[in-house]
């Protein structure tokens, strides 16, 4: 059995995110007509989640997404990890940081 080493558990959930990327933070979008791309959500928690894109992340990339179903407002985080999930697909790790708006 592999070891947990996340802080907070994970809850499994499935819901839609509108989510962009960006190097620069000044550069990220501060309302959600600015987040262009759609992805589902895995799995989520306090300190971070996993969503599901149809292109690959870089580590240490800035995103903000937006989830009704899952937070209010805009969320912001960096990606820790990306890895080939099928063909087309990619799975995505993020560490949260604090509610932007």
């Amino acid at each position: 059995m592999k070891k947990e080493r996340r802080s907070n558990e994970r809850l499994r959930t499935a819901g839609p995110v509108h989510y962009c990327c960006s190097d620069s933070r000044s550069a990220l979008p501060e309302s959600r007509s600015g987040l262009s791309d759609l992805g589902i959500v895995i799995n989520f928690s306090d300190t971070g989640l996993c969503f599901i894109a149809t292109c690959p992340l870089e580590v240490g990339q800035n995103v903000v997404l937006q989830s009704p179903r899952m937070f209010e407002g805009l969320e912001e985080g960096v990606v820790r990890w990306c890895a080939r999930a099928g063909a087309s697909l990619w799975r995505i790790g993020l560490k949260r940081r604090a509610f932007a708006a």
